[in-house]
């Protein structure tokens, strides 16, 4: 081979690498603009989509907590970036095989409040308590603040889990809705002091081949029907 060919050949490799590597940045940039947080992979891939004002929470995200794997909604204001009356929470599930799905929202609703005017000889240190919301009507996930996304089919029960009642098919990405918006916690601003309100939380999901929910889960086999 020519010199001036092996020169046009090595120009042509380097390239197609170049090429690769940009459409392979790019690839990887799109999902993880556009894809949530990976929950569980293998038999059962599940992703967490949650997003404010349509921007999909990511784990390098701010309102992402990645020491506890919790996400931040802000519960009181409505202006903010991360206010719960703008958040949508989703699962995208693609199942090896037919599923049923069961989760819990766990939740933990903070309300901080900060003294003002203080005497620096005695400062009074802000105060944290936790919120507990007794049930509300049927629009609303039980015992919260958060309210179910329209048309989802599900049944709450006692143990605090709640039951998606359609089967998720095979070796397709279904979408569920879970949630879409909330209602905010009314906090108190006063001469005197002033309060803010945040929600902590994830998703405990259970899913099993759809064929085997009474056995794995301990339920009557009729409980979908």
């Amino acid at each position: 081979m020519r010199t001036g060919d092996k020169i046009m050949l090595v120009l042509m490799s380097i390239m197609l690498l170049t090429m690769v590597v940009v459409i392979t940045s790019y690839a990887y940039f799109q999902i993880n603009e556009t894809h949530g947080i990976t929950v569980s992979s293998g038999a059962y891939d599940i992703e967490l989509v949650v997003k404010f004002s349509g921007t999909v929470v990511t784990v390098d995200s701010p309102y992402y907590d990645q020491e506890h794997g919790k996400i931040i909604a802000n519960a009181f204001d409505e202006l903010a970036d991360n206010y719960i009356g703008n958040m949508t929470i989703d699962l995208v599930i693609t199942p090896d095989v037919a599923a049923r799905l069961r989760f819990k929202i766990q939740q933990e609703w903070e309300l901080q409040r900060y003294y003002l005017d203080q005497d620096p000889e005695n400062p009074i240190d802000p105060i944290f308590e936790s919120i507990y919301h007794s049930q509300k009507p049927s629009e609303y996930y039980p015992y919260s603040l958060m309210m179910w996304a329209g048309g989802i089919n599900t049944q709450y029960e006692q143990d605090g889990m709640v039951y998606y009642m359609d089967v998720i098919p095979s070796s397709e990405e279904t979408t569920i809705s879970l949630i879409d918006g909330g209602s905010p916690y009314t906090v108190r601003t006063n001469s005197a002091l002033y309060e803010e309100c945040y929600v902590y939380f994830d998703l405990f999901l259970d899913v099993v081949q759809a064929n085997r929910f009474s056995e794995v889960w301990g339920i009557d086999p009729a409980y979908f029907n």
